[in-house]
């Protein structure tokens, strides 16, 4: 069973997602040459939110469990905050396309670096491929990114 801040971590890890998505559907919006690049990576992000869920509701069933090391809600919570800040420039057009770009890849690289899906424990095979799917995509969308940047320089 998930404990009380586990819960909130695991509900912030899903709206950490959905905002990302949100952020990345605005990207696609406002640099069309690029949507499907954008648009590819904000549908990726709700399945990650959905697996997220999944994963809380195993919690509740005890098929899983978190740890969350140096992982706290604060840190979760400042880092959706950014992204919101993020998406409000974007919408107005004070963020250009290189630099759009350029976020993506450094919000990519933030969640591999705190190695947020590793942190969960499954009890059955079919949980631990989620988060190694989770891992994985995650580690796609920062290659993405990156063979973009490249691409752009």
């Amino acid at each position: 069973m998930l404990e009380t801040d586990q819960r909130e971590i695991v509900e912030l890890l899903y709206q950490q997602e959905m905002i990302l998505g949100k952020l990345y559907q605005i990207f696609a919006a406002k640099f069309a040459e690029y949507a499907d690049f954008w648009t590819d990576l904000a549908g990726e992000e709700a399945r990650h939110a959905e697996l997220i869920q999944k994963l809380y509701q195993a919690g509740k069933k005890d098929w899983v469990s978190f740890r969350e090391g140096k992982i706290r809600a604060q840190s979760i919570s400042t880092f959706i905050e950014h992204v919101k800040s993020l998406a409000v420039q974007a919408e107005n057009d004070e963020i250009d396309f290189k630099s759009a770009v350029a976020h993506t890849l450094d919000l990519e690289k933030s969640l591999l670096e705190k190695n947020v899906f590793s942190r969960f424990e499954a009890m059955d095979a079919r949980i631990k491929e989620v988060m190694i799917r989770l891992e994985n995509e995650t580690r796609k969308h920062a290659a993405k990114a990156r063979s973009l940047m490249e691409k752009i320089l």
